[in-house]
């Protein structure tokens, strides 16, 4: 996360969501996305997630879910990795839209020793077609 983070726009106002930046969504009963950003201004935010191919889509849908009741629907990017580290096309489209100036980040993401579960991956940010 600190990798994305970094490449975000200064000007978007790219922070951690945590306690230290005093910006916890309301509802104890959400977990944390992982950053908040200026966009035309209004707060989005953005939040990484792994999974396997059979369950992407899911992973996408369900992180909209998730903090869409807290920030409006249209105002969460699901950043879904795959172990691989490619990222699914759909969180392409929406980081190609809202933070085009991370696209091009390398080896986020990228499989780690006992994490693959059966993908073998080469790392970046580099998009695979829908299912």
């Amino acid at each position: 996360m600190k990798k994305v983070l970094a490449k975000i726009d200064h000007h978007r106002h790219p922070r951690p969501v945590d306690k230290a930046h005093g910006n916890l969504p309301s509802s104890d009963k959400l977990e944390k996305p992982d950053i908040e950003f200026q966009y035309k201004n209004a707060t989005y935010v953005l939040d990484v997630t792994f999974a396997v191919e059979a369950n992407i889509c899911n992973a996408f849908r369900g992180k909209i879910l998730k903090y869409g009741g807290t920030y409006g629907d249209n105002r969460v990017i699901p950043l879904v990795l795959r172990y691989n580290g490619t990222v699914y096309e759909k969180s392409m489209n929406l980081l190609t839209k809202y933070l085009p100036e991370i696209t091009g980040l390398e080896g986020v993401g990228a499989r780690q020793e006992g994490e693959a579960q059966g993908n073998a991956g080469s790392g970046g940010l580099g998009t695979t077609a829908d299912n």
